[in-house]
């Protein structure tokens, strides 16, 4: 069985605490879903899960090789992205403020375009705002993530309310 598949399976039955949310969430059968982690404790030696009729949770030893699991796929992902993202655009889930998707499914006739700081007390001279983008190094960027920074600076750099010249 592929360890890869084995990894996800393991990861979606200790987040849902069960197999058969599991099997929902990953679009598969129970059994196969079972099979899979039985596989994976099989090949391990060591058990991950402990199961009643009322639960399952992870084990001391599932806990820990949960975390080390997360990270396997995590990384595996950023890897895919990194491929993919070097000749392509950025595609995906982008989040904004969670109180614009609200509005915008309550009014649906609303229109939304990008907008800009307006100064609305000239007499007041606009402070300068060091702003920082920061990426750790230790980390590959998705590319989602390079092309967000990438056009975070960019807009930042014009702004001129953000960018204004000391007289």
């Amino acid at each position: 069985m592929d360890r890869f598949h084995q990894l996800q399976v393991y990861v979606a039955v200790a987040e849902e605490e069960g197999f058969a949310a599991a099997a929902r969430r990953l679009q598969l059968s129970p059994p196969a879903v079972t099979r899979a982690v039985a596989s994976l404790e099989d090949t391990l030696g060591v058990k991950l899960l402990d199961r009643t009729t009322r639960y399952v949770r992870a084990t001391e030893a599932g806990r820990r090789y949960l975390a080390d699991a997360r990270q396997i796929l995590a990384g595996l992902e950023a890897a895919d992205e990194a491929a993919v993202g070097i000749n392509g655009e950025p595609r995906g889930h982008l989040a904004v403020m969670p109180g614009i998707v609200e509005y915008l499914a309550r009014y649906p006739a609303m229109e939304v375009e990008a907008g800009s700081l307006q100064i609305l007390m000239p007499q007041f001279e606009p402070r300068e705002y060091p702003v920082h983008i920061l990426l750790r190094e230790s980390r590959h960027a998705s590319a989602r993530v390079r092309a967000f920074i990438d056009l975070l600076a960019e807009r930042l750099r014009g702004d001129k309310t953000l960018n204004a010249q000391e007289k």
